[in-house]
């Protein structure tokens, strides 16, 4: 059974769950909520290396377009143009819903609803762990983990459902669990109060008369699901959500930790952590598995060399043997130095598998706060150099409509990089045939 931990931010408060799981089966092992202003103190003394993040982004931008049929793999591209278009946000990460298909101006149509957020907001949340030595798997956006817990329903009706993080209360649609409208207000009273019954009732009217969409019922999700003191209802029906039988907790501790424990169920599609940070993963996993490699090899060659030197003892005890025997002494020496030179060979090898590796991930850090201004770093290539210096090439491209803007973009990003602690610019190149554009720089670990 695998383990793991997943925090949520709500508020000034952040919510955390240790849990074991099996599949789509959770068991929540341990639980504790500690102020926001403590949150850096608890990474520096968890051992647990890796978190599964829910988050309520207050900058977000989400709601529904409509694209050109597409092919699956060209979807992401176009909505991420469509985006920034409607948005004007030029660095941002996004996840999206396909909510099917419709006709416009005579023309079949994707409608899609979308949520994307500022890669500066998600840099600021994600700097947190990585700054204390830590992995995310995933970031969810609050709303996405809170919806992974109803899923398909059999009568495929559209359902509308409230929770809570901290003061603000989200009120969400979910067609057969797949997410299509989000309503945020603020609310500073704790549980289900008329304030909340007059905004969903506002929201109902907004989704009838607006959106042509009229919900089966309001589903109130989390602390918001307790006992209330309401003096009115809803226009719908009105029902608490109820624990998930696939998730082992007492139902206070379901209820007061609802986001963390979702963030388990929620899929792969609803992680906003953007390609920066997922390369930083891989990375890091790519090298742990390296060292693992390189110091197996360190004892094999290690190995090898002390067979190697006994093998040379040997010879020598034989020489000392044969030194009475001057016939064989030129045999004797020419062996010995057969020997000597292939543990000469291997000695290289050794030290080089033995020294420090250049600090790959504070390189990878430092590229990722850089304003690239509208350039897209494609590849990031480091190979070892002499010393424990790492020689880099990055290779990117550019979403600049002329040289000139091309060009500034690309000097920014290089004085930036000059500027940088340990880093040293050798090269940089323009490819105008396909607005591409290369950089080659040293960087030193000391």
């Amino acid at each position: 059974m695998s383990k793991a931990v997943a925090v949520s931010f709500e508020g000034d408060q952040v919510k955390i769950v240790h849990a074991s799981y099996k599949g789509h089966t959770i068991y929540a092992d341990r639980t504790e909520i500690i102020r926001e202003d403590d949150f850096d103190s608890y990474l520096r003394e968890e051992k647990a290396a890796e978190f599964i993040v829910t988050c309520e982004f207050r900058g977000a931008h989400h709601g529904v377009i409509t694209i050109p049929l597409a092919r699956s793999r060209y979807l992401a591209k176009i909505i991420e143009s469509r985006i920034r278009k409607e948005t004007g946000e030029k660095d941002f990460s996004f996840v999206y819903n396909i909510l099917g298909e419709d006709t416009a101006e005579n023309k079949k149509v994707l409608e899609v609803f979308y949520y994307s957020i500022s890669n500066m907001d998600l840099r600021h949340t994600a700097k947190r762990f990585y700054d204390n030595g830590k992995t995310l798997r995933a970031v969810y956006p609050a709303v996405f983990s809170a919806v992974s817990l109803l899923g398909p329903t059999e009568d495929k009706k559209t359902n509308m459902g409230v929770f809570s993080t901290g003061n603000e209360r989200t009120i969400f649609l979910a067609n057969n669990g797949t997410l299509n409208f989000i309503r945020n207000y603020d609310s500073y009273e704790k549980g289900l109060t008329d304030y909340d019954i007059q905004n969903i009732n506002m929201t109902l009217t907004y989704c009838s008369q607006s959106l042509r969409i009229n919900p089966s019922s309001v589903l109130l999700m989390g602390d918001l699901s307790g006992p209330s003191d309401i003096s009115s209802l809803p226009t719908v029906p009105l029902s608490a959500h109820t624990r998930n039988s696939n998730i082992h907790c007492s139902a206070e501790t379901y209820d007061d930790f609802l986001l963390p424990l979702s963030a388990f169920l929620a899929p792969e599609s609803s992680n906003i952590l953007s390609r920066e940070f997922r390369n930083v993963n891989l990375l890091k996993n790519y090298f742990a598995y390296a060292s693992m490699i390189f110091i197996i090899l360190s004892v094999l060659c290690a190995l090898f060399a002390v067979q190697e030197a006994e093998d040379s003892s040997t010879v020598m005890r034989s020489l000392e043997a044969s030194a009475g025997r001057m016939e064989d002494i030129e045999k004797i020496l020419s062996v010995f130095d057969e020997k000597e030179e292939e543990i000469r060979r291997y000695r290289p090898a050794v030290e080089f598998l033995n020294r420090p590796s250049p600090a790959v991930y504070d390189l990878m850090v430092s590229l990722g706060r850089i304003n690239t201004r509208g350039l897209t770093f494609n590849a990031v290539e480091a190979r070892t150099a002499e010393g424990n210096t790492l020689a880099v090439k990055i290779d990117g491209t550019s979403h600049a409509d002329t040289y000139a803007s091309l060009q500034s973009s690309l000097n920014n990003v290089v004085n930036t990089l000059k500027k940088t602690e340990k880093t040293e610019v050798t090269n940089s190149s323009i490819d105008l045939t396909n607005n591409a554009f290369t950089i080659e720089l040293n960087y030193r670990s000391e």
